[in-house]
């Protein structure tokens, strides 16, 4: 995630919190927009007090800190970050007996059961979490058998705790291996006081739903969502719809659709309509069931030009107005879209894998 992209969330962040004081009046007033949305591009990092500096660091992630930083007002800061930080991942397992959970360092990738909340706690804001999993259905975890199982309203009382540190720019949240009784409790308890960068989400009844509504609106860093099982409502692909339309260049988003979930080819249509209306659209769409009625999309397929694509058949679309390319298959990623990002980057994903429609 760029740097300004962190300064203008953590900017709309520290004035929804209320945390710019008086010593942050300047700053307010330095960077008033002409619209809402923007900051003033005429601030120097020179004039941006100490205080703001180090709340935006605290947002960046485990792959977000550069490695050099010239700026002194910004390398001591960042420095003291980098040697500080800890990483936590967070394991929950449903018994009998109650909620177990274990905390895993990320760094050593070992289980600490002699590191408890308190402890986290007293590590300040240098703690991160960048997991959170149920692992009731797992059944090879035997470090579980080491924590106490905690009852309902202890567990519920945990996430709570745990939410603040929860790393929106890096953390993801898995329940593929979860309880639905579990999971439920997890996405209840996060429900709009955490945000994550990656999610797979088995569906557990409407509380599934609301929660990957509100992440796909409201989490600034998410970049990839698998859902799982069975019985997600029709209205699950308008969300799909709005999360994809949210890959632009600098960032592409992913969608990965697994057995229980069927498209079909109206559904494809639809977007490859969308990236014909904007050109520049950056995401991918994958299933594990292919489309439901292939024959729907043939005449689209037809006009595009045919390439076998690690040994599948695929139609490539260049955009007539943009320089976008959009790929659909009747099989796994049944469309792709990519769009250049020379300007933003060195880096041009379409470049780097289809030079040929660059």
């Amino acid at each position: 995630m760029a740097v300004f992209d962190l300064f203008v969330f953590q900017a709309s962040r520290l004035k929804e919190m209320g945390k710019v004081g008086s010593e942050g009046a300047t700053v307010n007033n330095r960077m008033r927009p002409r619209y809402t949305g923007l900051v003033h591009m005429k601030i120097t990092m020179d004039a941006v007090p100490l205080k703001f500096v180090d709340s935006v660091v605290e947002l960046f992630g485990m792959d977000t800190f550069a490695r050099k930083v010239r700026h002194p007002l910004w390398k001591d800061v960042v420095d003291l970050h980098r040697r500080n930080r800890i990483y936590y991942e967070v394991y929950f397992r449903k018994e009998e007996g109650g909620i177990r959970h274990v905390l895993r360092s990320w760094k050593g990738n070992k289980v600490d059961p002699l590191i408890n909340m308190r402890m986290l706690r007293e590590k300040g804001r240098f703690a991160r979490i960048v997991k959170v999993c149920d692992s009731s259905r797992d059944r090879d975890l035997s470090y579980f058998d080491e924590v106490e199982a905690l009852g309902k309203a202890e567990t519920v009382k945990l996430l709570e705790t745990i939410s603040p540190l929860i790393d929106p720019v890096s953390a993801s949240f898995c329940s593929e291996w979860g309880s639905t009784y579990c999971t439920r409790m997890l996405l209840t308890s996060l429900f709009k006081r955490a945000y994550f960068r990656y999610i797979t989400l088995k569906y557990c009844g409407q509380i599934a739903y609301d929660f990957l509504e509100d992440q796909i609106n409201n989490s600034p860093f998410l970049i990839n969502v698998q859902i799982k099982g069975e019985n997600w409502p029709k209205s699950t692909f308008e969300l799909i719809t709005s999360f994809c339309l949210k890959g632009n260049p600098g960032k592409r988003v992913s969608v990965f659709l697994f057995r229980g979930i069927p498209i079909d080819s109206k559904y494809v249509q639809h977007l490859f309509d969308l990236w014909r209306t904007n050109g520049n659209l950056q995401f991918e769409l994958y299933t594990t069931e292919g489309i439901v009625d292939e024959g729907g999309l043939r005449a689209v397929m037809e006009k595009g030009t045919v390439t076998w694509n690690c040994n599948k058949r695929c139609y490539f679309f260049q955009h007539k107005t943009t320089k976008s390319l959009a790929i659909l298959s009747s099989q796994d990623h049944v469309i792709s879209c990519y769009t250049c990002e020379c300007n933003l980057s060195e880096e041009c994903t379409l470049k780097k894998l289809y030079p040929k429609y660059h």
